[in-house]
Order: structure tokens, then C-alpha cells, then sequence
């Protein structure tokens, strides 16, 4: 994974109060600001990106961030592609849901699926963070289109990334967004993470979607590591669509 692409909410709205209960920010206390995103999935599991906590893996490290105090980090051992992280946390608040993980089987997105990426991000390249959480819609574009001549080109993404955003530019996720989700509305009415926030070249430029770990790609290996822990992954969040 090249994380060397800005670390990716330009063009979003201010999100309504509790209207997405399952993101998570991470703070350091040594900057006071927020540097990454995170998707609570079940009572003590945040899903984030490895990138985001590579500073802070071992337990001493935690108190460095504002979070719900985190007991220990699994990274997903496979490649880089899949770039996943899930933090084991010790307590959660009464105020929070769960953002639903996709069952291969049952759940399918696509084009015309309706999504959407929140963030305490940049919301301009370079510029200042908000501090109201930021949502934007965002359509799930082909991987063939992002790899084109265009755009990404050269095959940068690859079947354990998703691409999505607005084509013509101006929204897009942006630096202190990474880590979030990308969350689509399920036949179900409920919302399901399908991606985690990665990368992208700058913030809301043409022909330069956001990309995102694809979470599909690891569903398995989350289900092991929270089994062990005595919890159940496919959490169903309560919260419907409107």
C-alpha cells in the first residue's frame, strides 16, 4: 500500500449529531488534533488503518492517544494491500452503534449503491480540520476505470482496494480522514463498512477518487480474532436509514 499518497472532508456537509454512532477518532495528546479515523464493529473492536497506529503498537504506547483506552493492536498478517488494523478497546460508551460488517453471501455494492465516508479530515489540501464531523456521499467507481490512463493507471489498485468518489473532483476524503469508514446502505436498510479510508493522490482532484482498503478482503480473519475474544462480528446496527 503506498501510503506515501496523502493520507486522505473536502466538499462534505456537517454531519447531524449521532448520525453516524460507530466512527472513532483518534487524537494525540501531544498535538490536540484529530490524525486518523476508526469504525467501531462490535463492543470492543475498532477497525482502522494500519498506517494510522504504526506509532503506537505496543500497550505504553496508548496513552499518547485520545480513544477509548486501547488493550493491544492484530494486524492483519497477509500483504500490504490489505493495510488493516482492529484495536482492541477496554470499554465503549452507552451512546454508541456498530456499523455492520458485509456477509459475502447476503451483501452486494456497486455503482448505484448509496455510500458514504466520514471524517474529522482537512477540508481543503492543506488546510484547517473541522470540528464538527464531516460527512460526503461518494459512488463506488470500477477498479478498471481508476487504474486507467487517466487516473491511477498502471494497476496501483488492486483487488484488495476500492475506489470511490466524485470523478470530475472537488469532495473527497483528505489528510486526518484515514482510517474511517466507507459505509453503504444495505438491502436491509442498515449500513455496512465496506471500506476503510487509505489513500489517494492530493484531495478532491479530478480523475483522482479517494481509495480504500477493501473489508471484504479480511472478513474471515476478523471474525477469528473476535471469536477468540468471546465476540460476534456481524454486530447489526439498530441505526435504519431514514
Amino acid at each position: 500500500m503506498d501510503t506515501n499518497g496523502q493520507s486522505r472532508i473536502v466538499g462534505g456537509d456537517t454531519a447531524i449529531h449521532g448520525a453516524w454512532p460507530w466512527q472513532v477518532q483518534f487524537r494525540s495528546n501531544d498535538y490536540g488534533t484529530p490524525f486518523c479515523g476508526g469504525t467501531l464493529v462490535a463492543p470492543e473492536w475498532v477497525l482502522t488503518a494500519a498506517h494510522c497506529l504504526k506509532d503506537y503498537r505496543r500497550p505504553n504506547d496508548w496513552p499518547d492517544v485520545q480513544v477509548v483506552i486501547g488493550k493491544h493492536l492484530l494486524q492483519h498478517p497477509g500483504d500490504t494491500d490489505t493495510e488493516a488494523v482492529v484495536a482492541s478497546v477496554q470499554k465503549t460508551s452507552n451512546f454508541v452503534n456498530f456499523a455492520c460488517l458485509e456477509d459475502n453471501e447476503t451483501t452486494r455494492f456497486d455503482e448505484n449503491s448509496y455510500c458514504f465516508t466520514t471524517g474529522w479530515g482537512e477540508t481543503y489540501f492543506g488546510g484547517p480540520q473541522p470540528d464538527r464531523l464531516q460527512e460526503l456521499k461518494m459512488a463506488l467507481i470500477p477498479t478498471a476505470v481508476c487504474n486507467g490512463i487517466i487516473s491511477y493507471d498502471s494497476g496501483r489498485l488492486t483487488d484488495g482496494m476500492i475506489c470511490a468518489g466524485h470523478w470530475e473532483g472537488g469532495a473527497d476524503a483528505c489528510s486526518g480522514d484515514s482510517g474511517g469508514p466507507l459505509v453503504c446502505a444495505g438491502a436491509d436498510n442498515r449500513w455496512y463498512v465496506i471500506g476503510i479510508t487509505s489513500w489517494g493522490d492530493g484531495c478532491a482532484d479530478r480523475y483522482k477518487p479517494g481509495v480504500f482498503t477493501k473489508v471484504s478482503s479480511f472478513i474471515s480473519w476478523m471474525d477469528d480474532i473476535m471469536s477468540t475474544s468471546g465476540q460476534v462480528s456481524k454486530y447489526k446496527s439498530s441505526i435504519s436509514l431514514m
